[in-house]
């Protein structure tokens, strides 16, 4: 499985923060993001390779999502201030590959949003 940290990225009013990571087919994606200060909400999407949504919520201070890849290519996580005019403070771990998503789910998804986390029941 590889894994991806950002830590202490800035996301200003307006501006949205956007990275992505490149997933095969049948891939898991799992994303684990901290907002601070948990001011006002912020707009957290995750579109797949053909910008096709797979993860659209609005959260305050964290969150988690998982998706199994449908399409190869690369998967973009943006990240949107549009409530506050306080400067965000971004946290993101992203893990993706393997298929083992029975244990992955136990290991990693626990309070996670998305497909994954049906895999774990």
């Amino acid at each position: 499985m590889r894994r991806c940290r950002i830590s202490a990225a800035a996301l200003r009013s307006l501006r949205p923060l956007s990275c992505s990571e490149d997933v095969l087919t049948g891939e898991l994606l799992i994303g684990d993001f901290t907002i601070s200060p948990p001011d006002g909400r912020v707009s957290v999407t995750v579109s797949d390779a053909s910008s096709a949504v797979v993860y659209s919520k609005s959260v305050q201070s964290e969150g988690k999502f998982a998706h199994t890849a449908n399409k190869a290519g690369e998967y973009r996580m943006c990240f949107h201030n549009s409530e506050g005019v306080s400067q965000k403070t971004i946290g993101l771990m992203l893990s993706s590959g393997g298929r083992d998503y029975k244990e992955m789910a136990k290991s990693a998804l626990t309070g996670a949003d998305g497909d994954a986390a049906a895999a774990a029941r």
